[in-house]
């Protein structure tokens, strides 16, 4: 065997030299490199896959948050339409009690017109019974044919009051 490997051009002990030497290599580099190196895409690998988890945790809690906001959307507009509710509601009531006022000072205006009427009519009767009064006493002086100052004031206030219940 060893011509056959002399034949060949390799040296035996070459050979396990260098065999050695690749061993011994092989144990530095994988006690100080690969494993390091190892470790080090072990934390890397770790870092990524809390990376994932922390991601989708922040993806449920968006989802979370965008429920709680739809939520809270529906809870704004189910107040806002209360709210316009009750405030219809207060107009409605205000219309009616201003619609209440008006008719109250339409009332009061009517009294007052009736108040006032009711003076002119009063004013306009003694007005009239004056001018009546007048047209008796004229009417008395001509019948009668006596002086006016002797006419007698009773007869006047008689008469008068005959002429209205005959009106």
């Amino acid at each position: 065997m060893g011509q056959l490997l002399g034949q060949l051009g390799i040296d035996w002990r070459l050979l396990l030299s260098q065999a050695v030497n690749f061993f011994l290599l092989l144990f530095i580099l994988r006690l100080f490199v690969y494993k390091p190196l190892v470790n080090v895409l072990k934390e890397r690998r770790q870092k990524i896959e809390e990376g994932l988890a922390k991601a989708e945790e922040a993806e449920e809690r968006l989802h979370e948050v965008d429920e709680i906001g739809r939520q809270k959307i529906k809870a704004a507009e189910g107040e806002a339409v209360t709210i316009f509710q009750k405030a219809e509601v207060k107009a409605k009531d205000l219309e009616a009690g201003l619609m209440l006022q008006v008719k109250e000072k339409e009332a009061a205006e009517i009294k007052g017109a009736e108040a006032r009427i009711k003076l002119r009519k009063a004013e306009a009767d003694q007005a009239l019974d004056a001018q009546a009064a007048k047209l008796i006493r004229s009417a008395l002086v001509r019948v009668v044919e006596i002086s006016p100052e002797a006419i007698d004031e009773a007869m006047i206030t008689r008469a008068l009051k005959e002429v209205k219940q005959g009106l």
